[in-house]
């Protein structure tokens, strides 16, 4: 009798299903993050030295708004693009029962936790990191702000952390299993490009 592959293959689509939507979603909040990037510079003059800027310029909260938007895209697109990479792993070492395979299963699980939460914090911390909300891009509007510079390095310290994760994390179980498949060491070599 033939083995009923129905609820296998299902979840297979689910889960890439889920894959694209990530990747969707981190695609157009990258692009986002691309024109917040881009305006300052070309329509406020960003990069430019600040004697050779008029007052107007120089006085406008537009720029400082838009690298306030570009911070909460960034913590968007970042975490469901590693979010998406930890469910393709997942995906991958579903099947195979070793000690290795369940240790990668895990770690990639821990990974993904750390990931969502780290980054929703992160996110809703970049939305409302001065009360009012408006003193982010109107400096002399009276309120408070946390300290944006101990937040950016948090922020670059679990980024580095998380990347150096989602590098690390299939590699040992991906050694083991590249004498089986030749492809595997072109998926390793693959994924150590994010090294780079």
């Amino acid at each position: 009798m033939e083995e009923d592959r129905g609820p296998i293959l299902t979840l297979n689509v689910l889960t890439f299903g889920i894959i694209t939507f990530f990747l969707a979603v981190a695609l157009i909040s990258s692009l986002a993050q691309d024109a917040f990037n881009v305006a300052p510079v070309t329509q406020w003059g960003y990069g430019q030295h600040k004697k050779d800027l008029s007052v107007a310029v120089r006085s406008s909260p537009a720029p400082l708004k838009l690298l306030w938007l570009n911070q909460i895209f960034f913590k968007l697109t970042t975490m469901l693009t590693k979010l998406s990479i930890c469910l393709i792993y997942y995906n991958m070492f579903k099947r195979a029962n070793s000690g290795l395979i369940r240790a990668t299963r895990m770690a990639t699980c821990g990974t993904a936790l750390l990931i969502f939460c780290y980054y929703m914090a992160a996110f809703f911390v970049s939305v409302f990191e001065c009360t009012p909300v408006p003193k982010s891009w109107h400096s002399k509007e009276s309120g408070t702000c946390i300290n944006m510079n101990k937040f950016r390095l948090s922020t670059a310290a679990v980024n580095i952390i998380t990347s150096v994760l989602v590098i690390a994390i299939p590699l040992p179980a991906l050694s083991k299993m590249r004498h089986t498949r030749p492809e595997i060491t072109e998926l390793m070599g693959l994924i150590l490009l994010g090294v780079v």
